[in-house]
C-alpha cells in the first residue's frame, strides 16, 4: 500500500528570507565529485542476485 505524500511546506517572512540567502550562498560553493569506493562491490552483488534469481513466467 502506498504512503500518502505530505503537504509541501510554505515558507514566509524571516524563514523565507533566510532560506533564499542560504540558497544564494550555496550557489557560490564549488562542487566536486565524491569518491565511491564500494561501487564495484555493489555492482557485483546486484549481478549475482540477478543471475541467481529464478525467472517467473
Amino acid at each position: 500500500m502506498a504512503l500518502p505524500i505530505g503537504r509541501t511546506p510554505i515558507l514566509r517572512g524571516k524563514a523565507a528570507e533566510s532560506f533564499i540567502e542560504k540558497l544564494k550562498a550555496d550557489l557560490k560553493k564549488p562542487i566536486c565529485l565524491v569518491p565511491t569506493p564500494k561501487i564495484d562491490t555493489a555492482k557485483k552483488m546486484v549481478l549475482a542476485h540477478a543471475i541467481g534469481k529464478k525467472k517467473h513466467a
